[in-house]
């Protein structure tokens, strides 16, 4: 228990390989990262330098782990990058009606989010545990650094009508891979210092006024309890409990939810989401930003698309009332691609998903987590387009499938 709140220890003892990494997934899952640092430079009269932060991170993170970075990137992952930035540039050729969208997302898109593929390259579990773990803790710290500052007013931040902390939609998201292994670490290695940071986690995400992520991580809770908290012995009892566990919750909902919702407002946080659960709002699409009317529409669009070739890289938005993006994964692929080409993107994802789950154990359960991170997310929020969490879980896939290939030829020999 006390090990786990000795970060500096932790750090100090990982190798310069894994302290390179650790620079790699700080800044590619804690988003907070910048906004942590940028303070300091500010402080020093260097306000106009804080862009170079987050590239800082990566160039040291690379240059300490590059013997990791030369076995896990190989020519084809250099190819892939190099025809997905000559598909999205050339793409107006073929979808004229996607140029403006092109030219405006075009240097963040392949420059800031696509990227984030060759970080997901560089994870491995099994090897990387000690440093997830590690980024998770820090990440929650971060985040309990950063809400403090928020309310002690430190940071301005618009508010709500009722005068707490406005929604943190982005922050929330970002918060989620803290959550998730903090959970699995305290379920799986029975760490109570874990566990807690985690529960209080989970009250500060429910305070941020974003409804996706409390899904997502309600979603991941659930299945893992269920499907990868298996143990030989006992196990069908375990999931029993979880199952007594998680009626009672719900039956007794309503009290907590009036509990939490009063001391968050005490703190100043929002209540939306306390406010949601309460009035049985939650999922009702109906009263989600009109996001049933971006889903119709969306749909219509797909069905009318006689090409069956779709409309261009973030079309989506040429039919949505506001303009905005669908805020479902499936739907935005399908008008981009059209049913061939979206059609056989989701399927090639499904395929290689299930494909992963040939690793056994905790690297199966990573993968679902990263899923999470990765797809689930994109059910109810942001645009895979602007979603670096994405192009993550592709990177982790394709390195976890390519294991198993090694595997597997190793076992043949």
């Amino acid at each position: 228990m006390i090990g786990s709140l000795n970060i500096f220890k932790q750090f100090t003892n990982l190798s310069k390989d894994q302290k390179g990494l650790f620079f790699i997934f700080f800044a590619a899952l804690v988003p907070l990262s910048y906004k942590l640092i940028s303070p300091f430079f500010i402080i020093a009269g260097l306000g106009e330098y804080t862009i170079i932060i987050t590239p800082t991170l990566y160039v040291i993170g690379f240059l300490m782990a590059s013997n990791i970075a030369k076995r896990s990137i190989t020519v084809k992952d250099i190819l892939f990058y190099l025809f997905l930035v000559t598909f999205f540039l050339l793409s107006p050729a073929l979808y004229p009606s996607s140029l403006n969208f092109v030219e405006e997302n075009a240097q963040k898109f392949l420059l800031n989010v696509v990227p984030f593929f060759f970080v997901g390259l560089c994870m491995s579990y099994d090897r990387d545990k000690d440093v997830l773990l590690l980024v998770a803790r820090i990440g929650f710290w971060a985040q309990i650094f950063w809400q403090a500052c928020l309310l002690l007013g430190f940071v301005e931040m618009g508010e709500s009508f009722d005068d707490t902390l406005g929604e943190q939609m982005e922050t929330a998201y970002g918060f989620l891979f803290s959550l998730f292994f903090l959970f699995h670490n305290a379920i799986k290695r029975r760490d109570i210092c874990d566990l807690v940071m985690f529960i209080i986690g989970t009250f500060l995400l429910l305070s941020m006024g974003a409804r996706g992520p409390i899904i997502v991580l309600a979603f991941y809770i659930l299945i893992y309890l269920i499907v990868f908290n298996t143990h030989k012995k006992k196990n069908v009892f375990k999931k029993l409990i979880v199952i007594i566990f998680c009626f009672l919750f719900y039956y007794f909902l309503t009290p907590i939810m009036f509990f939490l919702s009063f001391y968050a407002e005490q703190f100043g946080f929002s209540t939306r989401v306390f406010r949601s659960i309460l009035e049985d709002q939650m999922t009702n699409l109906s009263e989600s930003s009109y996001r049933d009317e971006f889903y119709g529409n969306v749909w219509d669009a797909i069905r009318n698309d006689n090409t069956l070739l779709g409309y261009g890289f973030g079309s989506d938005r040429l039919f949505t009332p506001t303009g905005g993006y669908t805020h479902n994964l499936e739907l935005e692929l399908l008008v981009s691609f059209g049913i061939i080409g979206g059609g056989l993107i989701l399927c090639i994802l499904a395929f290689r998903f299930l494909k992963s789950l040939q690793h056994g154990g905790e690297t199966k359960m990573f993968s679902f987590m990263m899923l999470c991170l990765g797809i689930v997310s994109l059910q109810f929020s942001y645009s895979y387009i602007l979603f670096p969490s994405f192009f993550i879980y592709l990177g982790y896939n394709t390195a976890l499938l390519r294991t198993n290939a090694k595997e597997l030829k190793a076992y043949v020999r």
